[in-house]
């Protein structure tokens, strides 16, 4: 098959020519041969296949970080049609890694959603991704799902459902020597914890996270994003909604200055909390909560997450009680020339 037939194969299949074209680049003749052949045949689908699959997930989540989910959908939904295909004819020697393929792909189209804020779309890719992570025994995968509709179900305001699945992602997480992804799981259950105002429970939370993410040793494959900024941030909202807007102030600025730029949604989230918690100080400084939502602001037009632009949204109402000030008045024409409020 030359690359025309195999492009049109892939349309039809996938749905989108796009994603067809990115399952290809930087491919040599060789690969794209053997690549095509298993896309014809899926039994003849083996670890090289997959590996390029999952080499453009994995582009798609870095490109999420930093542009927004809208970048990533359309590719990640038709990779996702695509391993399904290949997972219907595939023999039994592979037939765990496309599941777990497959899972993380529905996994992080539930991500997407959840980002966009299909809140109901999220919760059935979560499902068919814990099903299908399970099924391949994959334990991190499990974890990590669990982890991600916890985060979902805190953030619909279902914080006792938020504990269930965080607790699971916390016992399937101890069984792996991954620390990042432990401390992931302890952070989404101190999300929860807050949620349910149980300001302790929430405190022991993410110390264990600060344990765990202490004893991380590298990369993790599963929750690469997981770093000690980003639990800061974590304490921050936490701090929030717990009304500990002092302590919160203070932990926001370290998640502000410890998150890696390239996480720019991650990044602009923490701003918001950074803004919010000088706002709602004791004595509110107008001027730093103005400049910490102006930085968000700027963020916003990078990635365009829903849920960055609604929490955004929250603390610029919260500085409209300011709007006299000059510092305030500025934030505030910004994000008017932006298109937020």
């Amino acid at each position: 098959m030359n690359r025309r037939e195999v492009l049109q194969w892939l349309t039809w299949a996938a749905g989108t020519a796009a994603a067809s074209l990115e399952l290809f680049d930087n491919l040599d003749p060789d690969e794209r041969a053997r690549t095509a052949a298993a896309l014809v045949q899926p039994e003849r689908v083996d670890a090289t296949v997959i590996r390029h699959i999952d080499d453009i997930l994995w582009r798609c989540m870095r490109q999420d970080d930093a542009l927004g989910p809208q970048a990533a959908l359309n590719t990640v939904l038709a990779q996702r049609e695509l391993v399904q295909g290949l997972l219907v004819g595939a023999g039994p020697t592979y037939r765990d890694a496309l599941l777990s393929l497959l899972a993380n792909l529905s996994r992080f189209a539930g991500w997407l959603s959840f980002d966009l804020g299909n809140f109901d779309a999220a919760s059935v890719y979560y499902e068919a991704a814990r099903a299908d992570a399970h099924e391949a025994r994959n334990t991190e995968l499990g974890a990590l799902v669990l982890c991600n509709m916890s985060h979902l179900a805190t953030w619909r305001g279902q914080p006792r459902v938020g504990i269930d699945h965080a607790l699971a992602a916390q016992g399937w997480a101890a069984q792996t020597k991954d620390h990042r992804l432990r401390a992931y799981a302890s952070d989404v259950a101190a999300r929860a914890f807050a949620g349910d105002r149980r300001d302790q429970a929430a405190r022991n939370a993410w110390e264990t996270a600060e344990r765990e993410i202490g004893e991380a040793r590298g990369e993790s494959r599963w929750a690469y994003f997981f770093t000690a900024g980003q639990l800061e941030s974590t304490k921050a909202v936490c701090l929030l909604s717990l009304g500990q807007a002092e302590e919160a102030a203070v932990v926001a600025q370290a998640a502000v200055e410890g998150i890696d730029s390239s996480f720019v949604r991650n990044l602009g989230i923490s701003s918001t909390y950074l803004g919010i918690a000088r706002l709602n100080q004791c004595k509110p400084d107008v001027a730093a909560g103005a400049a910490a939502l102006a930085d968000a602001v700027q963020l916003s037009a990078h990635n365009r997450s829903v849920r960055l632009v609604q929490t955004l949204q929250g603390g610029l109402r919260q500085l409209e009680r300011w709007h006299d000030e000059p510092a305030a008045g500025e934030t505030l024409a910004l994000a008017r020339s932006y298109h937020l409020v």
